[in-house]
């Protein structure tokens, strides 16, 4: 569970840092096609709140993993956030 804790805090990272930084729709859409690929040998990433809740609503996430999983893409988001600011400033 770890594992798929930090897979989904880092990809959410690199999503919405890719997402601030470019601010361009085929860059973000490569970025988010990449990651799929990369993790979903690991666990099925989404990468975002919307895309988690649609997966706990089908069953293929129980009570804890929903939990974690939107814990991971928060936190991911908001250490994007923080990096793409820290960024800014220079």
């Amino acid at each position: 569970m770890l594992h798929q804790f930090l897979f989904e805090l880092i990809s959410s990272f690199i999503f919405i840092y890719i997402l601030l930084t470019f601010n361009d729709p085929i860059t973000t859409g490569i970025t988010l096609i990449t990651l799929m690929f990369f993790t979903k040998k690991f666990f099925n990433g989404a990468f975002n709140p919307a895309g988690t809740i649609a997966q706990y609503l089908n069953g293929y996430l129980d009570n804890s993993m929903f939990l974690y999983m939107i814990l991971a893409q928060i936190l991911g988001a908001i250490i994007a956030c923080y990096f793409y600011k820290m960024n800014q400033e220079d």
